[in-house]
């Protein structure tokens, strides 16, 4: 059974497809626009800060889409996940204008999760039950090989400002942290059943989907358990990402929908709707001069 098969009857049983949209190929160049893949559909949507659907980016290539990251040169990378068959996931790049650049890497187990760190290697979560690993790829795509394995099925990725990658580790609902070296710096949260996507906010605070019981978990810097964040109109929580003004997006895959906290954690109501299993996004920040940095899951 693939993860999404899982969640899919874990949580709430069966996601309906919903609504045709226009389509597109190119991307945005100016302006901060939300990312977000569409599981599926097949294709990853655009949205202006203001809700606003800029459409869908539909290309050839794209199967079961759940991971997205931006590299410095703006560059988009996507995870398929196709089925979680292992051998079948691949690793799909473009470039800042939206122009297809083919596999960037392929054979993987279930890959989800995306992350880059400061020197621009891109790290990605791979496999499923307790052979999960986390692989590391340079710029260029070189395979660099595992840098953890005996994940039991990782999900999400992020670096903090230290430079120690977080991983959620879906199966043994943990947050699991590892020094730039590899070393395992140890648990670091427990209080998650079903943790799925997280991200930082700008004071360090890390931020954890806890996909079975409906709720974002918050948690200092030193690991100490801030409580929930967030509950309120949350449905198979997975993709979490701040804006420029601080405000938390959260992709409801079960709801279908993104909603929207302030940074106080007041509700700010459905971001977008109509949403065919949203998972992990990106902010995509673009001048008009086409330049790209992101904030990612």
């Amino acid at each position: 059974m693939s993860w999404f098969a899982f969640c899919r009857w874990r949580i709430l049983g069966v996601v309906l497809c919903i609504l045709a949209l226009s389509h597109y190929r190119t991307l945005p160049t100016e302006g901060t626009t939300l990312l977000v893949p569409e599981v599926g559909k097949n294709v990853v949507r655009h949205f202006a800060l203001n809700g606003t659907d800029v459409g869908t980016f539909d290309v050839v290539g794209l199967e079961e889409p759940s991971g997205l990251a931006l590299d410095a040169q703006g560059h988009l990378y996507v995870t398929n996940f196709a089925e979680g068959e292992p051998g079948t996931g691949t690793i799909r790049r473009f470039s800042p204008t939206g122009e297809d650049l083919g596999y960037f890497a392929t054979g993987f187990h279930g890959p989800t999760g995306l992350a880059f760190d400061p020197v621009g290697t891109l790290y990605v979560a791979v496999g499923r039950s307790d052979n999960g690993a986390i692989r590391q790829f340079s710029p260029t795509g070189e395979d660099l090989g595992n840098f953890v394995t005996g994940l039991n099925y990782p999900i999400a990725l992020a670096f903090d400002p230290a430079g120690n990658l977080y991983v959620t580790v879906a199966f043994d609902n943990t947050i699991r942290r590892f020094a730039p070296t590899g070393e395992d710096l140890r648990v670091f949260g427990t209080t998650v059943n079903l943790p799925i996507g997280l991200t930082f906010d700008q004071a360090g605070n890390l931020y954890v989907a806890s996909g079975l019981d409906n709720t974002v978990r918050r948690f200092a810097p030193t690991g100490e358990d801030l409580g929930t964040f967030a509950s309120s109109g949350l449905a198979g929580p997975s993709g979490l990402a701040f804006d420029p003004a601080g405000n938390l997006y959260v992709s409801n895959a079960f709801r279908p929908t993104i909603r929207r906290f302030a940074p106080t954690g007041e509700d700010l109501g459905d971001f977008a709707t109509d949403l065919d299993f949203p998972y992990f996004m990106v902010f995509r920040y673009c001048s008009a001069w086409g330049s790209s940095l992101s904030r990612e899951e």
